[in-house]
């Protein structure tokens, strides 16, 4: 067994989620390489061997967060093949359709994609990561979080479906699961806008000015670093979030919803 630390990245076939595994690597963690397909995965992982990275500490692994029965293959795979994991840090991100998609879970794909998935690969990865001595979940959030809000009595967005809409309410159910996470004290669990360079979330954010920094080491100084636990982060400082973070009856609504559209036990 690697007396390394041992990181999953999901979404890092390219983008920040990519950035991160690489600075990961380069502060000397295993770092398992997670993209939607194994042909992704694999390419991701040449090029960072290709770039100088030692390629027995780079594993690619593969799931498509749009079908949560892969999703929870993915956790089943890592935890056997990694039976203590550090840190986990959910990138994996899309901006969304202009139509309301709804996955073959019955979700609206930004929510699952965004939200869903990265909660129920967490809860899958609780034992290997319980073995850690300090595990982390560090989770990509957005400032767009800041306008979303919860469509109770229409998740999916069905009705009055917009792509900023549906982003900016995952992004904010993220936020809030990452603050209930921290609260039961199981790992150390933050929420970060590391700043983006996605042209995509920039037309979505109504700008075209791409992040002056890499938003890559900024997840993987997270992981690292210290941290205030349950906070939610602008880049690598924390800073007070979305109001409806801390509405507790809120975040208990949500978690009861969210364990009803995994099928799970109550419980973060």
């Amino acid at each position: 067994m690697s007396s390394l630390p041992i990181a999953l990245v999901t979404g890092g076939s390219h983008g920040v989620g990519y950035d991160a595994a690489r600075a990961l690597l380069d502060d000397g963690f295993v770092v398992v390489l997670h993209a939607r397909t194994s042909e992704q995965s694999w390419d991701a992982v040449q090029r960072l061997v290709a770039g100088g990275a030692d390629p027995t500490r780079v594993h690619p692994v593969a799931a498509d967060f749009a079908s949560l029965d892969s999703v929870t293959l993915l956790a089943r795979q890592v935890a056997a093949e990694h039976p203590v994991l550090d840190l986990l840090v959910n990138a994996a991100t899309i901006v969304g359709s202009d139509q309301c998609v709804i996955t073959e879970d019955g979700n609206e794909l930004a929510l699952q994609v965004n939200y869903l998935a990265p909660v129920l690969l967490t809860r899958g990865l609780e034992e290997p990561m319980g073995r850690a001595s300090a595990p982390r979940v560090i989770n990509l959030s957005s400032e767009l979080h800041r306008g979303g809000s919860l469509s109770w009595n229409d998740f999916n967005r069905s009705r009055r479906y917009t792509k900023l809409s549906a982003f900016a309410q995952s992004k904010l159910a993220l936020t809030m699961f990452t603050n209930a996470l921290a609260e039961a004290n199981a790992v150390t669990a933050v929420s970060v806008d590391p700043g983006s360079a996605d042209p995509r979330l920039l037309r979505l954010n109504g700008t075209w000015a791409k992040a002056a920094h890499d938003g890559g080491t900024v997840l993987a100084r997270l992981g690292t670093g210290d941290l205030v636990n349950g906070a939610y982060y602008s880049r690598l400082q924390p800073v007070l979030p979305s109001p409806r973070v801390s509405d507790q009856r809120a975040v208990q609504h949500l978690l009861t919803l969210t364990d009803s559209r995994l099928q799970l036990d109550d419980g973060v």
